[in-house]
């Protein structure tokens, strides 16, 4: 199971009930508001309320004015180095699932980044670390260039992750909703069934062990 999450201070941040680790890249490589939405849920752990703040300390390739930001509320666009908040959190409670979750919306650039950070009040200094990347060289569509594949996609009966440089990995797999269908560890050409699974589009979610590197691939489900 992959519900094991990290503290930094008071809070936990997980996807898909995956840890968030300091210094972790979510890397897309679509525009598509579904495909290219990062959500987390952030818990505090501590016996007494605490307030929660972000901010982006890095952007490359972008001004930030297309980056839709759910932190505290919605805004559409982020400052370098802006501080948003704060978002509360009564003692032992998590946001909502979709409640916190950030896209990026320019489809014209090949790679943007967008280094955040999120951090108790006052504690700025001991902030959890996280990076958005869109990058067009690690779709799908371009596999040459991508250290990951999926395949057969689409899929019928399985679909096997190909990882070359990395022997293990985690994975989750999310249908549109957010909702995970599957999830567990890999290695090298793991086999993994979806018989079980409706007709659609999935979004398959790949960890690997010794990188903070995770990588979104679309899968169809015939």
């Amino acid at each position: 199971m992959l519900y094991a999450a990290v503290s930094f201070g008071q809070f936990t941040i997980t996807k898909d009930g995956v840890e968030v680790t300091d210094g972790q890249q979510f890397v897309y490589s679509t525009a598509n508001t579904e495909a290219d939405d990062l959500q987390l849920v952030i818990t505090n752990n501590s016996s007494k309320p605490i307030n929660l703040y972000m901010k982006c300390y890095e952007m490359v390739g972008t001004n930030g004015s297309q980056f839709l930001n759910c932190f505290f509320q919605c805004i559409m666009g982020i400052r370098l180095n802006e501080e948003l908040g704060p978002l509360g959190l009564d003692a032992g409670a998590s946001t909502n699932e979709g409640a916190v979750h950030f896209h990026n919306e320019d489809s014209q650039a090949s790679y943007i980044k967008y280094s955040l950070k999120i951090y108790e009040e006052g504690q700025e200094e001991d902030a959890l670390k996280f990076h958005y990347i869109y990058d067009l060289s690690s779709g799908v569509d371009d596999l040459a260039q991508n250290t990951t594949s999926v395949f057969p996609n689409p899929a019928t009966d399985f679909f096997k992750i190909s990882s070359p440089e990395f022997k293990a990995s985690e994975y989750s797999v999310t249908d549109l909703s957010g909702r995970v269908v599957l999830q567990g560890h890999c290695g090298e050409n793991s086999q993994i069934n979806t018989k079980n699974m409706s007709k659609g589009l999935y979004f398959v979610n790949i960890k690997f062990d010794d990188t903070n590197v995770v990588e979104t691939h679309k899968l169809i489900v015939k």
